[in-house]
């Protein structure tokens, strides 16, 4: 039981720890010490190119996306019109969205479910401690003589 006690602090000390450093500035050295290919990769995933700009250490080739032809004419490409359906109302650009503000959504988002998920297991192993620790004095109670070693 202690050592689960000591389990859930470090936790939480490591918890606190990560959330106090700046997300970003362990995003970034990951970022600085990452293969091209793990930047294209990411990259691709999250539509964006570069860290904080687009010129900011991208992985090459930066990702291209989509855009709607604004200069085309309304009864050859009508407002809503899908890219497969209306291949020329559309053209390719490079992506001018930064990587970092992606980055730090998501890692937000799963740090907080991965917290929530942490203070529901503190919860079970505080009840399950504190029902053993019940069910043992009752046991000792119910019959002396059988009481039990180390506790």
């Amino acid at each position: 039981m202690v050592f689960l006690v000591c389990m859930l602090l470090v936790v939480f000390i490591i918890g606190i720890f990560i959330a106090a450093t700046a997300p970003s500035t362990l995003m970034r050295d990951g970022w600085n010490h990452a293969s091209n290919d793990s930047k294209t990769s990411l990259q691709d995933y999250y539509t964006c190119c570069g860290l904080d700009t687009t010129s900011d250490a991208p992985g090459l080739p930066c990702p291209n996306v989509w855009t709607f032809n604004q200069t085309a004419d309304e009864a050859s490409c009508p407002r809503g019109a899908q890219q497969p359906q209306y291949p020329k109302c559309f053209y390719l650009i490079p992506t001018d969205t930064p990587c970092m503000p992606l980055f730090t959504n998501a890692f937000q988002s799963n740090f907080s479910a991965i917290g929530a998920l942490g203070i529901v297991i503190a919860i079970v192993m505080g009840v399950c401690m504190l029902m053993s620790w019940l069910f043992r004095r009752m046991l000792e109670a119910a019959a002396p003589r059988f009481k039990l070693e180390g506790a």
